[in-house]
């Protein structure tokens, strides 16, 4: 099954990575509609988390090249979900570049190894958002009472937002 735009359809002609591709764009689409506060990649907390990246590919960024894996690379153009309609493509489109966990207390994107993949785009005009959601603290941390209320309610938000998509794709 995918998932675009709220609507749930299946095609049983896509491939099974494609499917699977597809699910993991749905779930970064919703989480993207609750993440509400961009921050520039050099003010990204360092704390464990989930970061995450969007953008702005127009047509032009669709040829570039980027790694897909044991050192061989694919256009972007190939790795977008198959949702992406042709007409999409034809004009500027905001897209999820990348979301993925840090759990040292230490690492900042710059030393992430996706900074690597991204920052060719960066170099080619590709206007990216940053985004952070702060995962509970580490043990030994602690919260003040406002912090904890504030990261409980949000993360209760963002669960109630991807619940019915979980709940549909475990089955």
């Amino acid at each position: 099954m995918g998932i675009y735009w709220g609507q749930w359809e299946k095609n049983l002609s896509k491939t099974q990575e494609q499917q699977k591709r597809d699910d993991t764009w749905a779930w970064i689409e919703l989480a993207w509609q609750e993440l509400k506060f961009p921050v520039r990649c050099r003010e990204l907390p360092i704390l464990p988390g989930i970061y995450f990246v969007g953008g702005v590919l127009a047509p032009e960024h669709l040829s570039l090249q980027t790694p897909a894996g044991k050192g061989e690379y694919c256009s972007i153009a190939e790795k977008l979900p198959s949702w992406v309609t042709a007409e999409q493509r034809q004009t500027p489109f905001r897209h999820a570049l990348y979301i993925g966990s840090c759990h040292s207390l230490w690492t900042r994107w710059g030393s992430h190894p996706k900074n690597k993949e991204l920052y060719p785009l960066m170099q080619a005009g590709v206007r990216m958002s940053f985004y952070f959601w702060c995962l509970p603290p580490p043990v030994g941390v602690r919260e003040a009472e406002n912090e904890k209320e504030n990261r409980l309610a949000f993360e209760k938000r963002l669960n109630q937002r991807l619940r019915p998509l979980l709940d549909l794709t475990e089955k």
